[in-house]
This record gives structure tokens, C-alpha cells and sequence, in this order.
């Protein structure tokens, strides 16, 4: 993080909730308003997408993916805490 950026987020934990929430949706919409009126932003996008495809090749995970992976390790945390649940309980019978 840059000096300026530091001192602009010090700036911004001064205020109070109500004003940085303003501050953030502010910050935000001037992004939206730049994808918004870029003429040629998918042409951008596809441009990043060919270099990172050049850079990592094609097998990248698909968002798809990436969800059911994280679905599929939080119901195996679930599953081994239920386990080690039941188990306990058991032994205490």
C-alpha cells in the first residue's frame, strides 16, 4: 500500500460508520460509472482473460468449481464435527 493510500484509509477509520459506508458506496460507483461507459470494456476483459490464459494456461477453475470445492469442505467440517459429536456422546453412555 502506497503512503497516499495508507493515509487516505487512516483518514477514513477516523470517521464515523454512517460516513465511511457513504465514503465506500462513493469509491465504488466511481468504478461501476468507469465499466459502465467504457465503450470497449469487454474487449478489456478479453484481453485479461488471453493474457492470463497465456500466463497460466487454460485449465483454470471455473467460479462453478471453486463453490462446490468450498461446499463440499464445509460439509466435511460439518460431517467431522458430528462424528466427534456422536462419538463423544457414545463414549459417555
Amino acid at each position: 500500500m502506497s503512503a497516499l493510500e495508507q493515509e487516505i484509509l487512516e483518514q477514513i477509520l477516523r470517521l464515523d460508520e454512517t460516513s465511511r459506508r457513504r465514503i465506500v458506496e462513493a469509491a465504488a460507483a466511481t468504478l461501476r460509472d468507469k465499466v459502465e461507459t467504457s465503450p470497449d470494456w469487454l474487449e478489456e476483459i478479453r484481453t485479461i482473460r488471453a493474457e492470463m490464459r497465456a500466463k497460466y494456461g487454460k485449465s483454470q477453475f471455473s467460479v462453478a468449481t471453486l463453490l462446490n470445492e468450498v461446499r463440499e469442505e464445509r460439509l466435511n467440517d460439518l460431517m467431522d464435527r458430528y462424528c466427534r459429536l456422536a462419538y463423544t456422546s457414545l463414549q459417555g453412555n
